[in-house]
């Protein structure tokens, strides 16, 4: 759905919350909640960024995330080196970064993790743990050993998500913010040319049907 194929027209703007909009394609009014359409916008958008860069690297602007150096996390991995560096490669895609620090012994070390999505991994078990399972069923998964993942690595994919949506939610326009009636239509643009325009980044809808017709307007 996109507004470029519906003609819409703002009808009304409810207690700095909701949006009225008149679909003439549709014959409908909608209310449209400011704040679960912003977030899912920002949701989109971070995601996308997600998926061709580093957010996690202090450069990329708009994310800021924590990262903490100098982990005293180590462990043995015997791999060869493409596979080596596909790991590496793999898990500075969640901000965490790991070098070879003694190759004749096969020991890898973590040097920076982003604490934003690590910090339930407080005990350095918990986070071992973690990352060898990541290790080792990413390991027979690129060697084509295994059709599934493995569990660390949907862990980290769920914990950046999350991240995500948590941010999307604290930046997006909040109810009794005040938009003009520019910034409305700027934001119904993008929220129906988002793959999800219907939900929040949290899964609650972002507008409602108020009124339906057979007739037209």
């Amino acid at each position: 759905m996109s507004l470029l194929g519906n003609k819409v027209e703002i009808i009304g703007y409810l207690d700095k919350k909701l949006i009225l909009v008149k679909v003439y394609q549709t014959n409908a009014v909608l209310a449209v909640d400011q704040h679960a359409a912003h977030e899912r916008i920002l949701l989109e958008h971070f995601l996308k960024a997600w998926k061709h860069e580093n957010i996690f690297d202090a450069t990329v602007p708009h994310f800021g995330f924590s990262i903490r150096q100098n982990v005293a996390v180590k462990l043995h991995l015997s791999v060869s080196d493409r596979i080596m560096k596909r790991l590496f490669r793999d898990l500075k895609h969640f901000g965490i970064e790991v070098e070879m620090t003694n190759p004749s012994e096969n020991m890898v070390q973590v040097t920076s993790f982003p604490v934003d999505i690590c910090h339930s991994w407080t005990l350095p078990g918990a986070f071992i743990s973690l990352l060898s399972d990541f290790f080792s069923s990413r390991v027979k998964f690129l060697l084509g050993e295994v059709s599934n993942q493995g569990e660390g690595l949907m862990y980290l994919d769920a914990a950046v998500i999350l991240l995500l949506q948590t941010k999307a939610c604290k930046s997006a326009i909040q109810f009794g913010d005040q938009m003009e009636v520019k910034e409305q239509y700027e934001l119904l643009d993008q929220l129906f040319n988002c793959s999800q325009p219907f939900h929040c980044a949290h899964g609650r809808p972002s507008m409602a049907t108020l009124l339906k017709t057979s007739t037209g307007f």
